[in-house]
């Protein structure tokens, strides 16, 4: 049986194009988002539907129309008076259609073997390599729980992912798909036992959900992190502008129990071993007496246990953490792709 390596998954987008439904998916969604920000600019305000739609100088039931995400027969008369009731305007552009591409990996002859190479194994770095990849395949075949959790927090990245046509801010969208990058180097390194390693992982993965809605929230703050290596000054301002703390602060601004989250789960990243701190050591250190001698080790590969169990916990945790930031930055995409309600369910018994 052979497998093709390149793009992952069904391309939602070429789907809806055979359907004849693409444009119409893009209208619902662009629906969405008014509607969204609408709802949101009416609850900042204590604004009841009642009150807009007198401001609108319109009738609760239009009012209904214009807040529901499915109904796409709202004029831009309506929409402009909506948005200047609640203090906004109403601002339309067009743009060439850009893609998000799929996460991909580099082809690979299906007809290569897939048995290891003259050598290998021989010496002490690949008969480590060697242990941690049946390392992998005993967690997937032993604990069940742990691997179908991430492997469906893995499928919510990918769902946002497929088919991402015309992004509000491709930057943001990038960092998406660089966090999914970082979730799945951590749960290689989670499958494998490597349980120090897969925290600078899990950090990364989160700080750059924390980045992108960081940047999503000012465009302002784009142009700083693009200028980074400008010059002296430039290093400055994004190193001052992209403190962690000003970053917790964005996600916090966003939804407060997030930002909890967040904090928390980072903390423990740096403890364990996104920095080289204590835990990170001692907890993956082992002292064995042997009469007076006393010998120190270090592991670099745990079998199933509180450590290791510990590690895809976290991992689970994190990878959800930062797709419920993401969600602030696209909540209709999440909505529309059923990824806000996987997320709740995933989050049960975690």
């Amino acid at each position: 049986m052979s497998t093709k390596k390149g793009r992952i998954g069904s391309s939602f987008s070429d789907f809806l194009s055979e359907e004849g439904k693409l444009e119409e998916t893009q209208v619902i969604a662009i629906k969405s988002v008014l509607a969204y920000k609408l709802e949101e600019a009416m609850k900042a305000q204590n604004l009841s539907k009642a009150s807009m739609a007198k401001r609108m100088d319109t009738s609760r039931s239009q009012l209904d129309r214009l807040l529901d995400p499915d109904n796409d027969s709202v004029t831009l008369d309506t929409l402009k008076r909506a948005a200047s009731a609640v203090g906004m305007r109403l601002e339309l552009e067009l743009h060439p259609a850009i893609i998000m591409q799929k996460p991909q990996c580099e082809d690979r002859d299906s007809s290569q073997s897939y048995e290891p190479p003259e050598g290998w194994g021989e010496d002490a770095l690949t008969n480590y390599l060697e242990e941690a990849y049946r390392n992998r395949h005993a967690t997937f075949a032993n604990l069940h729980e742990w691997r179908d959790k991430l492997v469906n927090i893995d499928k919510c990245f990918v769902t946002i992912a497929d088919g991402w046509t015309n992004p509000k801010n491709p930057l943001v969208s990038t960092l998406f798909f660089r966090a999914h990058s970082a979730y799945r180097a951590a749960c290689e390194n989670a499958y494998a036992g490597q349980v120090a390693n897969l925290y600078p992982q899990l950090r990364v993965c989160m700080e750059y959900a924390g980045y992108a809605l960081h940047i999503d929230r000012d465009d302002k703050r784009a142009v700083t992190w693009l200028n980074r290596h400008e010059d002296e000054d430039s290093l400055k301002a994004v190193k001052q502008e992209f403190q962690i703390s000003k970053v917790r602060d964005t996600i916090k601004f966003a939804d407060h129990k997030k930002a909890e989250i967040f904090d928390h789960l980072y903390q423990r990243c740096i403890d364990w071993g996104a920095h080289p701190n204590e835990m990170a050591v001692t907890g993956n250190a082992r002292l064995i007496k042997q009469g007076d001698r006393k010998l120190y080790e270090q592991t670099y590969l745990h079998g199933a246990g509180v450590m290791m169990e510990g590690g895809l916990k976290t991992t689970a945790q994190c990878g959800l953490c930062t797709l419920g930031i993401f969600q602030e930055a696209f909540p209709a995409r999440f909505e529309l792709l059923g990824v806000k309600h996987d997320i709740l369910e995933l989050r049960k018994n975690l």
